[in-house]
């Protein structure tokens, strides 16, 4: 699959038709974009990427020792892109960052619990305070999310794409949207993460992640968005 990544990465001629933002039924423009592709990760990182995903190392360890991280479907004339991949070095950090919002949801949800339980509790002073197991589920994130790995992004979203470590899960990759906090599966392995870019529709895949990427005439202030997708020559 890594040698079919690197060819699709490679292809000449990639570009997008695209709308605009406000005038969907109006003038299109092509943009012409690019899939940049890091150099490989040194010792240092594959020792952290085999520290950091334990037993599931193996299955990524070739593709960064030969691209440590991509930008895929970068525009050319701006610093827009659709799917960061990230570099091994940036992991930690971007994990860190993820963990906060799942703390962040944990507050939240402890307030709102606290705030319900005072209110059912000044309705009826007989109701029993212990929360019931059920209700109390609905408001905890699945154990897994807690020890995931972030790998990479739908470019600056704030989303991540992040590996399940432990668990049924385990190495399943999901698309984690921070705005509704809903884990959605994505690929099932590594593998199949870079298969679901290399062989989709983009721009469909690319407003499925939230239609973060605009893209830049560099003329005009307009939002470009992708409606269809062109390789080769023109």
């Amino acid at each position: 699959m890594i040698e079919t990544f690197a060819r699709f990465a490679q292809a000449p001629g990639q570009r997008f038709v695209c709308y605009a933002d406000d005038d969907a039924d109006g003038d299109e423009y092509v943009a012409p974009i690019e899939h940049k592709l890091n150099p490989g990760a040194g010792a240092g990182a594959l020792q952290t990427l085999r520290n950091t995903l334990g037993g599931l190392a193996g299955e990524f360890q070739p593709f960064f020792e030969r691209f440590n991280g991509a930008t895929l479907f970068a525009d050319r004339r701006s610093d827009a892109a659709g799917i960061s991949i990230a570099p091994v070095e940036l992991w930690g950090g971007l994990t860190e960052q993820y963990l906060e919002e799942l703390e962040d949801y944990d507050l939240f949800s402890a307030d709102g619990a606290d705030d319900e339980e005072e209110e059912e509790e000044d309705e009826d002073e007989d109701f029993d305070d212990d929360l019931d197991p059920d209700e109390d589920d609905e408001l905890s994130l699945p154990a897994w999310m807690y020890s995931a790995v972030v790998i990479a992004e739908a470019t600056d979203s704030g989303n991540p794409f992040v590996v399940a470590t432990e668990g049924d899960e385990l190495g399943n990759i999901y698309y984690f949207d921070h705005e509704v906090l809903e884990p959605e599966l994505f690929a099932t392995c590594f593998a199949e993460f870079l298969a679901r870019i290399v062989y989709c529709d983009p721009p469909r895949l690319l407003m499925h992640l939230g239609g973060y990427a605009r893209y830049s005439d560099g003329r005009t202030a307009t939002q470009w968005l992708p409606r269809r997708y062109v390789a080769g020559p023109a």
